[in-house]
């Protein structure tokens, strides 16, 4: 059984939630600590959190009761390597370093990496990012090979 349903609905409110106070604004907060809790109805529209309020204050139809769970925004992932991403099982990084894994990197690409081959993984690498609650991320890509914006290109459309 799933921890709670979403509403239907594109604007609901998240009851009862525990919010790092250092994430809120519209609330006055003076004399919590920065690492403190507040209990929390949050209003969500359109995938948005459009206010925070007080907890108590949205009607008990507008929304699951979350019995303070804590409530996070989403995390940014500001330096990633989709394009390297989901190769350990097939090339190893067998000393467990950095120079095992630059090394691991170019046998796979060398021998395994083509537009569909990274399309594949950078996409799953997206979707796992996306479960997990990553809502940004940066990536870096290689550009090896004879016409190396042409092969980035192709990762990108």
């Amino acid at each position: 059984m799933p921890f709670f349903a979403l509403p239907d609905s594109s604007r609901y409110t998240l009851r009862n939630v525990s919010v790092p106070v250092c994430v809120v604004t519209g609330i006055d907060v003076r004399g919590l600590p920065p690492d403190d809790l507040l209990n929390a109805d949050v209003l969500i529209d359109n995938g948005r959190i459009v206010s925070i309020e007080q907890t108590g204050t949205a009607p008990t139809d507008s929304g699951p009761d979350l019995d303070r769970s804590m409530l996070l925004p989403g995390m940014i992932d500001c330096h990633a390597h989709l394009d390297k991403s989901h190769t350990a099982p097939r090339q190893p990084n067998w000393t467990g370093d950095f120079a095992g894994a630059a090394h691991a990197n170019r046998i796979d690409r060398a021998t395994r990496w083509n537009a569909n081959d990274v399309r594949r993984r950078m996409e799953f690498a997206l979707m796992t990012a996306w479960a997990h609650g990553v809502v940004a991320i940066r990536t870096n890509l290689d550009c090896h090979g004879p016409r190396p914006c042409k092969n980035a290109r192709d990762h990108l459309d």
